[in-house]
């Protein structure tokens, strides 16, 4: 398996020392004041978790992720799509934060560990470990009104945490861990 360069990991590292001490966030205020509020909230969703919610961690913290190169997604959308056989599906978008001034959006964010997905994917909103998807597209079938949505799948999979938020408000933020064969 492909796990990044070295540099990728000292900066997991760097991360994980972070959100470990829980630094001071200049990049999104004050810290919040309780910070297992926001645990507990995550907890109350359906489905196990493999993936622990990243305790501590700040704003200043997914800055310095992105500036060492550790790729951060954020939730996009999250739709219903008919799907051939099966009927009707949630599937959340993620797209990859290039831009550090986005770090704040109130969009979800995940700071993504493993392998690297593509720009832009799709995941079935299930609990555990799902398939990452690309490539969106519409199908005719006949007999239906609706056009059904279809994907390709790749190698990958995408297990994902519960999300804490922020201190200060700024994005929830969770970890993401993907794991599969690049073929290289």
């Amino acid at each position: 398996m492909n796990v990044g360069t070295p540099k990728r990991w000292a900066a997991a590292a760097a991360l994980s020392a972070a959100v470990v001490v829980g630094t001071a966030s200049p990049v999104f205020a004050a810290p919040s004041q309780d910070p297992r509020a926001a645990d507990a909230a995550s907890a109350t969703g359906t489905g196990l978790v493999d993936i622990a919610a990243p305790q501590g961690m700040t704003g200043q913290a997914l800055l310095t992720a992105h500036n060492a190169g550790i790729s951060i997604y954020e939730l996009a959308e999250v739709k219903t799509y008919s799907v051939p056989k099966t009927g009707y599906l949630d599937r959340s978008e993620y797209r990859r934060v290039y831009d550090s001034n986005a770090l704040g959006s109130p969009t979800p964010k995940f700071v993504v560990l493993g392998e690297f997905p593509p720009d832009v994917f799709f995941v079935s909103n299930l609990p555990g470990a799902r398939p990452i998807l690309v490539n969106r597209r519409e199908v005719h079938e006949e007999n239906r009104i609706n056009p059904a949505i279809v994907f390709d799948t790749t190698p990958y999979n995408f297990n994902k945490s519960p999300l804490i938020q922020l201190p200060g408000g700024g994005p929830s933020v969770g970890l993401a861990f993907v794991s599969g064969t690049s073929g290289s």
